[in-house]
């Protein structure tokens, strides 16, 4: 995506129009609209848009808006549920960008060990 290109290279502001034009298309890209208006410090409007949404979309975009919100305890949670649900984009968890910054919180560490991915992933 053009969004993630713009958002992971420091460029929020280039990002906004992409992602904001994403999330009427599909809600999978939700979580970067909202990690697009923290990025440019709106947080406090990506948090209101956000609790407005929250109950149309997936356990895991959840999740991540939760993350990018730095509600990492309800990001977590929620990651849980999507586990629960077999979500495959729990996979991304080891190599994608918005995790991190947590990648040291005991909480994530334990999450990850509930994915037992192989030795090869972990290290």
């Amino acid at each position: 995506h053009i969004s993630e290109a713009y958002l992971y290279s420091g460029q929020p502001e280039k990002a906004l129009p992409y992602t904001s034009r994403m999330i009427q298309k599909n809600n999978y890209s939700y979580h970067d609209f909202i990690r697009n208006l923290v990025m440019l410090d709106r947080t406090d409007e990506a948090r209101q848009h956000f609790y407005e949404m929250k109950d149309s979309i997936d356990f895991f975009t959840i999740a991540m808006c939760h993350l990018a919100l730095d509600e990492t305890k309800e990001g977590i949670q929620y990651l849980e549920l999507a586990l629960e649900e077999r979500d495959p984009r729990i996979s991304f968890e080891r190599i994608w960008g918005p995790f991190d910054g947590i990648r040291n919180d005991p909480r994530i560490k334990a999450f990850e060990a509930k994915l037992n991915f192989p030795k090869a992933l972990k290290d």
